[in-house]
């Protein structure tokens, strides 16, 4: 079992992975159980907080969001509240769809996603640029997604949508 889950739990973490919008009566029929047990069960995965939220993935272009860039930041203040302050900044940021504290060269990178060009020199300027001192900032645009997920593979290793 991993971290409380069995096999029944898994699969049903795997499904609503692919399709968070099937009835709890549908996904009963792939794992063998009744659509009362996969309630129960999805309740407890989300009050022990497996389950975070429920989204939607939109395509970008259709949104008029054509322009995503891995921003990569160096802060010169590394103290914990430093840091701290800069994440609350950041959380704030509705065009930041990912934030994550790195090792390396950089401090953070952010995965930002925005209208076009003008609008990234806008984000950077009036707001990553306002929110802490930064030693450096290197921006890479991306060209072309290939891949966009978010499922997490918990079954053997297998990748899952």
């Amino acid at each position: 079992m991993l971290n409380g889950l069995d096999e029944t739990d898994i699969q049903i973490l795997e499904i609503i992975q692919r399709n968070a919008r099937l009835s709890n009566a549908q996904i009963g029929v792939s794992v063998s159980k009744s659509q009362a047990s996969v309630n129960a069960r999805l309740k407890r995965l989300h009050d022990e907080g497996f389950i975070l939220r429920y989204v939607a993935l939109l395509d970008h272009a259709k949104v008029e969001r054509n322009v995503m860039a891995i921003t990569n930041l160096k802060l010169t203040d590394h103290s914990r509240k430093a840091l701290k302050h800069f994440e609350n900044e950041v959380n704030k940021l509705p065009e930041v769809l990912e934030c994550l504290h790195v090792t390396g060269d950089y401090d953070f990178m952010l995965k930002v996603i925005v209208k076009d060009i003008a609008a990234y020199q806008q984000f950077l300027e009036n707001t990553v640029f306002e929110s802490v001192p930064l030693a450096s900032v290197q921006s890479s645009i991306v060209l072309k997604q290939t891949k966009m997920g978010t499922a997490v593979a918990i079954s053997g290793g297998k990748t899952i949508a």
